[in-house]
């Protein structure tokens, strides 16, 4: 059976592609970055601001470096690190007894807006601005009935694939699934045929010394039909997609893949079998990249983006909306606008990308091949991105619904219509005031 899975919040990278400068409080005169001199960054597209106070504390979940607001604006930032379990929790406690912080990095929930606890940012940011061109859309989708942004979303990340061992195709002699993807041919139907090819008779024991595929990010397969369990719409409202023909798809075809064609290894340790060669495809993210660095290096392992739905008009891919809050009680509210600037600024910084690469060649054996699927396929502006809605909504809880209980039999219509009116309750409690 596959089991229940939640995809942890870890630190994405941020190696995309050059995007426009920053804004943030105050107002900048150049539209881009560029490189001044050798080694030299051009910090001209970042906004002046009058930040008597230094010093911002960050909710965070990860370590912040915050090496641009150092350098530029001489900043100091007291990181307060807290689980994904209680980050939230965290923050109400710290927003009610007005203990500091000036920026919370999550992402947003829409009732702690319109229950007061976080700042407009419009009183600070021009999201209409060129220089927040390439994500004013992603920043547009959060916006509130009225039209106003309470997170910024700095950057798009598109990080959700399907790792594969390229010595495995190999001795199996199968085309790669990078083959695939530059033949634009690469959907369900071809993960499907190669897992049933690279698993193997079970033995006597009834597992098999090879699996074609472990899923262990299930909701892969919702990102890939376009759909998400909910859908922002932009104006301050959400759709519950539970019952739509997209998720029936998915639902089906990760219940086929289990059920049918007994292709998935679905115990908890499907990452250390990857690495063991042991299962030949396995869904996560590009950051799986720090698990198995010895098969980075040696080329064994590759990713690709995860495939499409064959009955969709077109690619879908996870688009991460995570981003940087106000709270309501912030003391350094210039301080915080001045981060939030850089943080954005990082993003089409090209000096920063030619550093995290150098970083993730010496550490992970990241290479030239790794980065081209990633900019051209992962993270390509053809894709159409769907906004992660599980954290915000806490729908998570949910998985099991849409993939065990299938794969003991039971029709997903039936289920589909019992947990659709507690969607309904999670979307209204997402929203209350």
């Amino acid at each position: 059976m596959l089991k229940k899975r939640l995809f942890s919040i870890a630190c994405a990278i941020t190696i995309a592609t050059a995007m426009c400068a920053v804004t943030g409080c105050g107002s900048s005169k150049s539209s881009g970055a560029s490189q001044q001199g050798a080694g030299k960054v051009d910090y001209s597209a970042l906004p002046k601001i009058d930040m008597p106070d230094k010093k911002i504390v960050l909710l965070t979940q990860s370590e912040e470096k915050a090496t641009t607001y150092k350098e530029h604006y001489g900043g100091e930032v007291e990181s307060i690190l807290v689980s994904d379990k209680e980050i939230f929790t965290r923050f109400m406690t710290m927003v009610m007894s007005e203990e500091r912080v000036d920026v919370f990095w999550n992402y947003l929930k829409p009732a702690l807006a319109t229950q007061g606890y976080l700042k407009n940012l419009d009183e600070y940011i021009d999201f209409n601005q060129p220089l927040w061109a390439d994500v004013k859309d992603i920043n547009n989708l959060l916006q509130d009935k009225e039209g106003k942004h309470y997170c910024a979303i700095p950057g798009v990340q598109r990080n959700m694939c399907l790792w594969y061992n390229t010595e495995i195709f190999e001795e199996y002699g199968l085309d790669t699934p990078e083959s695939y993807v530059k033949a634009g041919t690469w959907d369900w139907n071809v993960l499907r045929d190669m897992a049933i090819k690279l698993t193997t008779a079970p033995g006597s024991d009834g597992k098999s010394s090879l699996y074609g595929m472990c899923v262990d990010e299930v909701d892969a397969f919702l990102y890939s039909c376009g759909k998400h369990i909910i859908s922002f719409n932009g104006d301050g409202t959400a759709t519950n997609n539970i019952m739509s023909e997209e998720i029936a798809r998915a639902v089906k075809f990760a219940t086929d893949l289990n059920v049918v064609d007994k292709v998935l290894y679905t115990n908890n340790d499907g990452r250390e079998m990857f690495k063991q060669g042991k299962v030949a495809m396995i869904s996560g993210g590009v950051w799986y990249r720090t698990l198995w660095p010895d098969m980075m290096r040696s080329g064994a392992a590759m990713f690709v983006p995860f495939p499409k739905d064959p009955n969709a008009d077109q690619y879908y891919v996870q688009q991460q909306s995570d981003g940087y809050m106000i709270p309501s009680t912030a003391q350094n509210v210039a301080g915080a606008c001045a981060f939030i600037a850089t943080k954005r600024f990082d993003f089409m910084d090209t000096s920063k990308k030619e550093r995290t690469l150098a970083e993730m060649k010496e550490a992970y054996g990241w290479n030239e091949k790794h980065q081209e699927m990633f900019e051209k396929y992962c993270g390509s502006k053809d894709k159409v991105g769907v906004p992660i809605s599980y954290i915000p909504f806490e729908t998570g809880e949910y998985y099991g619904d849409l993939f065990a209980r299938p794969s003991l039999g039971e029709p997903w219509s039936t289920i589909a219509a019992e947990i659709a009116p507690k969607i309904d309750e999670k979307i209204a409690i997402a929203y209350e005031k």
